[in-house]
């Protein structure tokens, strides 16, 4: 699979200018609905709004009326409210990075629950379960799906989509692949610690079988020690 490293981190650059809602992302749910449908900005607005105010809409730097949810959901044929306020979403977020940090079996339960569904949330859910069951073969059209949205994605979903593509790269022995996607994962204060943990765990496996001794060096004490804060290292 080409994860395209330079597409990625020009996706990545493009997430510096949008704002992140606390409310559902309308706009990233329609965003990726227009792409679904290979319809041009131009043509998802037309009649509508102006082609700035939808471009404004979908990269989440407004939230548009009810009323333009509406014509949008018409024109469409979708309904926004499957695909952004679903309140099991975040638990199962939770889950799946659980899920990765101690490699446990993908849930059943999450299974089920996003197998008929066709959205960005669904895909990155999918592609966790083929990364936590090493079944790599629809991988590929997951991503596919999702490569164009990555300025929409939280980091939180971002974390799990880059870890998913570093096991894959692993599973071919594409080592330097996997040790730059886990590079690319947004780090900061406000980072939940098991995901410090997953970046910390796939870049030391990696860097062990590229011989990179000093990043081994720099990295395991601060594992082992994020490891003992959480109560899980053993």
């Amino acid at each position: 699979m080409n994860t395209d490293h330079r597409y990625i981190k020009k996706q990545l650059s493009y997430r510096k200018h949008h704002r992140s809602y606390e409310d559902p992302p309308v706009g990233s749910a329609l965003k990726f609905r227009r792409k679904e449908l290979n319809m041009t900005l131009e043509e998802a607005a037309e009649d509508i709004c102006s082609v700035s105010y939808l471009s404004k809409v979908e990269n989440n730097i407004i939230q548009p009326n009810q009323k333009y949810i509406e014509q949008y959901e018409k024109r469409l044929n979708f309904k926004i409210d499957s695909q952004i306020y679903d309140p099991c979403y975040p638990d199962h977020l939770d889950q799946t990075i659980n899920a990765l940090l101690f490699d446990q079996p993908f849930s059943e339960l999450l299974r089920v629950h996003y197998i008929n569904r066709d959205d960005h949330q669904a895909y990155i859910m999918k592609m966790a379960s083929d990364a936590l069951d090493h079944d790599m073969d629809n991988m590929l059209s997951y991503y596919s799906h999702l490569r164009m949205y990555i300025p929409n994605l939280t980091d939180v979903e971002i974390a799990i989509l880059f870890t998913c593509l570093a096991i894959f790269s692993i599973s071919l022995e594409h080592y330097e692949d996997a040790h730059e996607l886990m590079r690319m994962i947004p780090i900061h204060d406000q980072t939940d610690p098991r995901i410090l943990v997953i970046e910390k765990k796939y870049r030391l496996y990696a860097a062990f079988y590229l011989g990179m001794d000093t990043e081994i060096f720099n990295l395991q004490d601060s594992f082992v020690q994020t490891l003992n804060n959480m109560h899980a290292y053993d």
